[in-house]
């Protein structure tokens, strides 16, 4: 089971609705799995090359869980009644999103008429600070809208590796307000954006044009079997991470299995 020695993440599959559905297509990547276009695009984006863990990856955006995602003041703010474990990785994984790529996961726009200026401030203060990220939900009135990730898959990462996460996938919608081109890399740890359907990304992959890991990779291939973004979030609504009985999923909910890459040599 999963040990203190790992370091706790969480990954947004943040997904734009609004792309048309095309013909069926057929993968290069996988011999006889059927694609069919998807009606949404998701954002990964590149690590910096000169990073210590996967350096020039094409990844989700994402990170670590911080010491003050476990403040017991989020419980109250948020009126959350589930799993603590579960809290924290959700507002990590809305942190983290508005740290990496500018976008905040919310049904409306928080920030209202405060400038772009304004805003990067308060995302640097954010990412030089975890705690930040509480002051400015108080700041704007806001309580963080949990119920808008949807549990996808649970990563850990194999033995061998110099750092090992217990990482929780979740999806979002990126809200209506935003436009594709609104997100933004912060040029640290992250230096491009790209939004692809999910068959464009395999195609891409294939041709050694981007690198991606394994969770990403198998990610996709779960992402490319859903043409309508509804769906996938349908799917997910009924899903909850084995650790944890949250405030937002049934007793009936499927428990997501913990997946661990082999490291093959």
């Amino acid at each position: 089971h999963i040990m203190s020695k790992f370091r706790k993440a969480s990954t947004v599959i943040l997904a734009a609705r609004g792309v048309p559905i095309h013909h069926k297509m057929q993968s290069s990547v996988i011999s006889s799995f059927p694609l069919v276009n998807s009606d949404f695009k998701f954002l990964m984006a590149k690590r910096n090359e000169k990073s210590k863990f996967m350096p020039g990856f094409h990844v989700f955006p994402g990170g670590a869980v911080d010491k003050h995602d476990y403040d017991p003041r989020w419980a109250k703010l948020c009126s959350w009644t589930g799993d603590q474990e579960e809290l924290a990785h959700r507002i990590a994984a809305v942190r983290e999103v508005f740290e990496e790529v500018a976008v905040f996961i919310s049904s409306k726009n928080i920030f209202g008429q405060e400038s772009k200026t304004n805003i990067n401030e308060w995302r640097e203060a954010v990412h030089s600070n975890a705690e930040k990220f509480y002051d400015m939900c108080c700041h704007f009135n806001y309580k963080p809208e949990l119920h808008l990730l949807y549990p996808f898959s649970h990563w850990i990462t194999p033995e061998g590796q110099p750092i090992r996460f217990d990482t929780r996938f979740y999806v979002a919608a990126l809200p209506k307000f935003y436009e594709l081109s609104e997100a933004s890399v912060d040029g640290a740890e992250l230096t491009e954006l790209s939004w692809f359907t999910p068959p464009d990304a395999l195609d891409i992959f294939s041709q050694n044009t981007i690198m991606m890991g394994p969770p990403s990779f198998a990610t996709i291939c779960t992402l490319a079997k859903y043409p309508v973004l509804d769906d996938l979030l349908s799917r997910c609504s009924s899903q909850q991470f084995s650790s944890s009985t949250t405030s937002t999923t049934s007793t009936s909910s499927t428990v997501i299995p913990e997946w661990m890459p082999r490291s093959v040599k």
